[in-house]
């Protein structure tokens, strides 16, 4: 809801009707705007990579090719046959960057 909406006008009262279901009878009462929140501290995270320190953690970065080698091992174990297709075909066509470096002139 958008916030000028939440706020009460001085010119408008908000009214909750109450039917009584024996008797019929309707009763109206005023109704005043209040907004609730709950202060929530969270438990302390045992999760160890939100534990460590960020200026420490930039030099225990693993190195991107480590990363994308555990990627594409559990791809090969558990993944879709596409996602298998693409990391072989990836595998056939590299290029060995010593192959192109020591043929030239």
């Amino acid at each position: 809801m958008i916030r000028s909406e939440l706020q009460s006008s001085p010119y408008q009262s908000t009214y909750l009707a109450l039917r009584d279901r024996q008797t019929g009878s309707l009763r109206l009462v005023e109704a005043n705007l209040a907004t609730v929140g709950a202060e929530v501290d969270p438990p302390q995270s045992t999760n160890p990579l939100l534990l460590r320190d960020p200026a420490s953690s930039a030099q225990d970065e693993e190195a991107p090719s480590a990363s994308a080698a555990m990627k594409r091992h559990l791809v090969k174990q558990f993944g879709q046959a596409k996602g298998q297709r693409m990391y072989e075909q990836q595998e056939t066509n590299k290029v060995e960057t010593d192959a192109i470096s020591s043929e030239s002139p």
